[in-house]
């Protein structure tokens, strides 16, 4: 969310249509109070930051207040975005958790919400980079937590796990940021040996596709503000789920603009 407004000719050569982000969310909250699901999952970039600590103070607290308008619970883990505004304690407090990492079960399923830490990396030449990664404290509480229950589990995180080319990718296929945990292979080891964990979902990588490895779904979820094809028109891209006994299906919507208007566009089917 960005409250400098610009016109849709200076956004067209950009990758996020920012401008649209509320009244995106503000669509999808009607319909979600429309179709009353369990609940809904916020996979991290509430913001877009500005890199000026009040501005992104009242976006972050702006978008909060219109997600609270949900009829039905909004869960969320924290974004990359975020945390290059605050820190994990503040956000966590926009959002009232004491932990940002946390679990519960709903309808037969264990639901486990994963956020990131950020950290400086140092290469050969003592060049520092910046990594995301699940910190360790997580890691030990993410094995307990598994090791806990006996239901079918579903992880919700904001950066990948699944090994992916970013070929193509308009983000990250130059490399310069991260597409990936840089501890992955360390979370997924946790993950298989639980042999509990059907199906993971994460955003940050801006495009929306499903992946299989070692037995476990992943299911990435783009940007509703992605600009299609540098066309002007925002993804509005959320995810319908529905899971029974660990069997899941998801159903791909976009929302669309037309004359600012925003309407249910097309949807189809992502059967695991």
């Amino acid at each position: 969310y960005n409250h400098i407004k610009k016109s849709l000719s200076e956004y067209s050569s950009k990758r996020k249509l920012t401008l649209f982000a509320e009244p995106l969310i503000k669509k999808l909250i009607t319909i979600v109070n429309q179709i009353k699901p369990d609940f809904v999952v916020n996979l991290g970039d509430l913001i877009q930051d500005v890199h000026d600590k009040n501005i992104d103070t009242e976006n972050f607290k702006h978008m909060i207040r219109i997600l609270n308008q949900s009829t039905v619970p909004v869960y969320s883990v924290l974004g990359t975005h975020d945390l290059r505004a605050f820190d994990r304690k503040e956000v966590s407090s926009f959002y009232g958790y004491d932990n940002p990492t946390y679990s519960f079960d709903c309808k037969n399923h264990h639901l486990v919400f994963l956020s990131e830490e950020h950290i400086n990396s140092y290469n050969e030449n003592n060049e520092k980079k910046v990594v995301y990664v699940i910190n360790s404290k997580d890691l030990s509480w993410l094995k307990q937590d598994l090791d806990k229950t006996n239901l079918p589990t579903i992880i919700f995180t904001h950066t990948g796990l699944a090994e992916d080319n970013m070929k193509g990718n308009a983000f990250y296929e130059d490399g310069k940021y991260p597409a990936h945990y840089e501890n992955r292979q360390d979370i997924k080891n946790i993950l298989l040996k639980s042999n509990k964990v059907v199906i993971v979902f994460n955003g940050h990588q801006h495009w929306t596709k499903s992946l299989v490895e070692d037995g476990i779904k992943y299911q990435v979820c783009g940007s509703m503000v992605n600009n299609v094809n540098y066309s002007g028109t925002p993804d509005g891209v959320w995810l319908e789920v529905n899971a029974i006994n660990g069997n899941l299906n998801i159903k791909e919507h976009h929302l669309t603009v037309e004359k600012n208007n925003f309407s249910m566009a097309d949807s189809f089917n992502l059967n695991f």
